[in-house]
Parts: C-alpha cells; structure tokens; sequence
C-alpha cells in the first residue's frame, strides 16, 4: 500500500513521521473531533486500526460538493479540524492563511490524532490508483492540504510541547 503514489504522497508521510517524532512518538495524544469524522473511520478504529482491514468507501468517491459520498465527507471532517482562519473558499477549497491559530491541531498526536487522516488518505489513496485521473487528482488535492497543514505544524512554537 502507498508505494509509488509519487513525490507529494511520499513527502506527506515523511512530513507526518517528523511530527510524530517531534513529540517523541508518545502513544496518548489529543483526539481529533467526532462531529463529522466519516463513519469509516469510527469504523476501523472499532476493529483495532488494523491496516490490512481497510474499510469500504464505496463504488461512487463524488466530490467536494457531494457531501453524503467519500470526498465530501473527508473534505467536511477535515474542514471541521481545522483552525477558523482555514475557512473554505467557495469551490470547497480550504484557505492558506500566513497566519493562524494551530495550538489545538499541533497537540493531535499519537494513534487517535493525526493518525486517522493519513489512514483516511491511505485507503482513499488505495482506491483511486485503479482509477480515472479526475478522482486521482481530488485525492492529491487532499494529500497536497494535509502536507501544508503538517508544515504549518512542524514550524508551530508549540510543537513538541
């Protein structure tokens, strides 16, 4: 799973294992927000996070704007992780703000922070290897945010604090 998926896909996981060693690859961190977490993701956690056991994301991903299908649930939890200076643009795109407040994001360590997005990535990324590039590219969209959001992290004061 995930081998040869490109440079940007290689970079986030890179980018990911450097913020968890920043805080010392501890086990107990924050807790990312319930609320909006897609049901695939309660799901796996619930069998024990096993790797090899990904949950279904179905035959139709949709997009951004389709909010009961894959992508738009991702996209609506991520938004939901977010800091309020992340609001979405009008083409469900998330602003990259210079500034902006990660204190609550930098602290979601460990198997119940961070974790679960680049696993959400990880399945969604298994899928759409096999398929057209439309769906390729709104998968890199997301890959692409997580590894702005991860260096907006690694560069945090709090990091590791």
């Amino acid at each position: 799973m995930g081998r040869g998926w490109g440079l940007n896909w290689a970079m986030c996981v890179v980018k990911y294992f450097d913020f968890e060693s920043a805080w010392g690859f501890v086990m107990k961190g924050g807790q990312l927000g319930r609320p909006l977490r897609p049901q695939q993701v309660a799901g796996w956690l619930s069998r024990g996070r096993r790797w090899m056991l990904p949950p279904t994301l179905g035959s139709d991903l949709g997009t951004r704007t389709t909010d009961e299908l894959w992508v738009g649930l991702w996209w609506t939890w991520w938004a939901s992780l977010q800091p309020k200076e992340r609001a979405m643009l009008e083409n469900k795109e998330p602003f990259q703000p210079e500034d902006a407040d990660w204190s609550k994001m930098v602290g979601q360590y460990s198997d119940n922070g961070l974790l679960q997005v680049m696993a959400t990535l990880l399945w969604w990324g298994e899928v759409v290897q096999k398929r057209e590039a439309a769906e390729q590219d709104q998968w890199l969209a997301a890959v692409k945010d997580v590894m702005w959001v991860l260096d907006q992290l690694l560069e945090s004061e709090r990091i590791g604090r």
